[in-house]
């Protein structure tokens, strides 16, 4: 049996780029971001400052686009 490690970095891409773009208009004129494995989604755009941070106040509200993409 072989394995395959996942951990490390890869690359985050949306499925759909022109359902978030009004969202997340990074994804215009990028493909994808970093991100780390083990991680989350959200970690990855947060840490790319592509969201604000849902830890605050209530800016959760304003990324349930993450969610539901």
């Amino acid at each position: 049996m072989q394995t395959q490690l996942l951990d490390g970095q890869w690359q985050l891409t949306p499925t759909d780029p022109t359902a978030i773009t009004k969202y997340c208009p990074y994804f215009l004129e990028n493909d994808a971001i970093s991100c780390t494995l083990p991680g989350d989604i959200h970690s990855a755009l947060l840490e790319h400052s592509l969201i604000p941070d849902p830890y605050v106040g209530e800016q959760e509200r304003e990324i349930q686009w993450v969610g539901q993409h």
